[in-house]
């Protein structure tokens, strides 16, 4: 009669609900799971009677050491197909460069290609030994259902406060500041030109563009109380029909010195109406953009090198305190935006 197998780490995983890999650290004492964590799976390989076998103890240690002592840790970047586009390719060459300094090594990850594979893609994640990720995505609706509670997490960009993850984002509130401040300071009649995200686009940018036409209408409110009148609002989506000739007509009917805005289809409809017409108004971006850097647009840049080192720099501490899965009180690291070309 064959000898009664004893149970395992694979046993002990389904009793209490973990990966292998977690019942493999937490059973070997490793510093990066979670107290509680240890307690279940201990409690679960009680329950079944299992027994560590010293030599295999042993020999994960020495494996653990030798790994740790490598320096090569490696960090998802999750993106979504908007983000990891060519343009924004300086962006990722910074991040590139940053993680090196850190010891880290970078993997990406599109995120529209493993919809519905969130189970599946963890326990690969978890089979690796990656346990960081940096999300940095204008659509949440492509995340993958990830078991976030087993990896630290950052998020890097747009604002989703039903994503309670850390975040660092840039000041964007600042930049209107900045800019509307500069403008009462020298007399200016302003316009706002807020363009409708996410309308072409699905859900991309929805809930920044609730919160930047929020602040418009806050600016707005300043100008009248300081005695500049109400300055005019100009809301658009980039596809619809004849919205280059409405835009002509409120310029020309509100008088406007000076055009703030969040897209740069303005920009190009004042170039289509001619240098007379087109130097009556000025154009300040909101972001300033590559694209309107190389334009010669002023505005306010975003510095996205630096919010994504940023964020970066978050992770390797979450990571370093193994600050897993959703945060009941998320850090929020805001980077400050620099006024060009007043």
């Amino acid at each position: 009669m064959s000898e009664k197998r004893l149970p395992g780490h694979r046993e002990i995983a389904a009793a209490c609900g973990f990966s292998t890999a977690t019942v493999s650290r937490a059973l070997a004492g490793h510093p990066g799971v979670r107290e509680s964590t240890k307690q279940a799976v201990q409690r679960a390989a009680r329950a079944l009677g299992y027994q560590t076998d010293p030599r295999m103890a042993a020999l994960s240690q020495r494996r653990w050491q030798s790994g740790r002592s490598s320096g090569t840790v490696k960090i998802l970047v999750l993106v979504d197909s908007f983000t990891f586009s060519e343009k924004n390719a300086p962006k990722f060459a910074v991040l590139n460069e940053a993680a090196t300094g850190y010891g880290y090594e970078l993997e990406y990850l599109v995120a529209e290609k493993v919809i519905g594979q969130g189970a599946r893609i963890t326990r690969e994640l978890v089979s690796r030994g990656i346990r960081g990720i940096l999300v940095n995505v204008h659509r949440t609706d492509v995340l993958p259902d990830l078991a976030w509670n087993e990896f630290c997490v950052v998020m890097v960009g747009e604002e989703h406060p039903d994503l309670p993850f850390h975040r660092v984002g840039t000041n964007w509130r600042q930049g209107f500041d900045l800019v509307t401040a500069e403008m009462r300071r020298v007399g200016c009649s302003v316009g706002f030109c807020i363009v409708r995200y996410g309308v072409e686009q699905g859900v991309i940018g929805t809930e920044l563009n609730r919160l930047v036409l929020s602040e418009a209408l806050l600016h707005r409110e300043e100008f009248s109380a300081a005695g500049y009148g109400d300055a005019p609002l100009f809301r658009f989506d980039t596809e619809e029909s004849g919205v280059e000739q409405r835009f002509r007509s409120w310029k020309e009917q509100h008088n406007i010195d000076v055009c703030l805005c969040n897209n740069l289809e303005p920009h190009y409809w004042l170039e289509n109406m001619g240098s007379e017409i087109r130097n009556q108004t000025k154009l300040y971006a909101f972001p300033l953009s590559q694209e309107a850097a190389i334009l010669g647009i002023p505005g306010c840049d975003l510095n996205l090198g630096t919010r994504i080192s940023e964020g970066l720099r978050l992770l390797h501490q979450s990571l370093l305190l193994d600050d897993r899965g959703h945060s009941k009180v998320p850090k929020t690291v805001l980077i400050p935006v620099s006024a060009i070309g007043f």
